[in-house]
């Protein structure tokens, strides 16, 4: 009796809406995906920003938003620490255009750019960064560590639903 009904015209019709839902629902999601790429490339463009203050910020242009010991703290930020800024930075921005071109390296780009958060995280952890540095310097690694992991996310999400082309 089942099978008899799905061959009626009524039975056609409602497949026929399912799969329309179906491509609503992939329009939609490619939209979003579109909407969080954009995102995405605003907040590597901050980063970078941020990247190139820090490296041509000059103590004397420091010491009027920072105390002498936090001057000395980021004036003395080791290398490794620096290529994990950039590592974040570059990575994230790289990441975040080949989202918007819906390519599914994207993925690997926001690996290294948590990689280098990692780092940065790290040299802050070693180096008391955390407790020289403040609240705000604190919460705003924080807000980027967060940020950085939920991106990484929504990319590996989007590779294994397929929403990200292979090169």
């Amino acid at each position: 009796m089942g099978q008899i009904e799905a061959a009626t015209p009524q039975g056609l019709d409602i497949l026929e809406q399912v799969n329309q839902m179906k491509a609503r629902k992939a329009a939609l999601e490619q939209k979003w995906l579109g909407i969080f790429a954009c995102f995405t490339v605003a907040w590597g463009l901050l980063s970078l920003f941020g990247l190139v203050v820090s490296m041509l910020a000059t103590p004397e242009a420091l010491s009027s938003y920072y105390t002498a010991e936090q001057v000395s703290y980021l004036s003395a930020t080791p290398f490794w620490a620096m290529t994990g800024k950039a590592f974040t930075s570059c990575g994230l921005l790289v990441g975040a255009v080949y989202l918007l071109l819906r390519k599914a390296s994207a993925y690997f780009w926001f690996m290294w750019s948590l990689v280098g958060t990692l780092m940065v995280m790290l040299d802050s952890a070693i180096r008391g960064g955390f407790h020289i540095l403040g609240g705000m310097e604190t919460g705003v690694n924080l807000a980027a560590m967060i940020v950085g992991i939920f991106i990484f996310w929504a990319a590996y999400t989007a590779v294994q639903e397929g929403q990200l082309q292979s090169e």
